[in-house]
């Protein structure tokens, strides 16, 4: 079977990020800590945040297919925020982490195409009512997370998910259930 080399160093990178901080981590670092040359992790990566980026997108991908398969917003908003919970350390520091390529860039993305999604699954067109709310809840949505993930996600991921709703602007409501 065949090693998924990127995956090692993603495996080294979380391992680490639990015992310093991310500015704390060097290339060095990481290929001794998963016995790979500094070669083999730049013929792979950029560097360090490419490799926080490539983690980040990866797990957003498969968080993607598992929505292609859940029933209900409800239902998919609880894995997010199950992996956010499950992670909370990693996607603390993920989040502080600033720049064009950075999480905090690609979340807004995969977040609003969320919505889009959901909206035109139903064959509406997309308003520029409904573009606004979608905007508005992206921002507040990843915002709130954050500041949930920052105070220690004192809420279960439960409850996050029904002060979402809760919360969501009335032209996205209908898309909702």
């Amino acid at each position: 079977m065949a090693i998924d080399i990127k995956k090692v160093f993603a495996d080294s990178m979380i391992r680490l990020l639990k015992e310093k901080t991310f500015e704390q981590i060097t290339v060095k670092e990481l290929c001794s800590d998963c016995g790979a040359s500094r070669q083999t992790f730049y013929n792979h990566f950029y560097d360090k945040y490419d490799l926080i980026v490539w983690i980040c997108r990866k797990q957003c991908e498969e968080l993607w297919a598992s929505f292609q398969r859940k029933q209900s917003f409800r239902e998919c908003m609880l894995g997010v925020y199950d992996l956010l919970y499950d992670n909370q350390t990693f996607y603390t520091i993920v989040m502080e982490i600033e720049g064009p390529n950075s999480f905090h860039e690609f979340l807004i993305e995969f977040t609003k195409k969320y919505y889009r999604s959901l909206a035109e699954s139903s064959g509406d067109p997309i308003s520029d009512e409904l573009e606004y709310a979608i905007s508005f809840c992206t921002v507040g949505t990843i915002e709130m997370a954050v500041s949930w993930l920052k105070s220690g996600c004192v809420q279960s991921p439960a409850q996050m998910v029904e002060y979402q709703v809760l919360c969501c602007p009335a032209p996205l409501k209908p898309y909702l259930d």
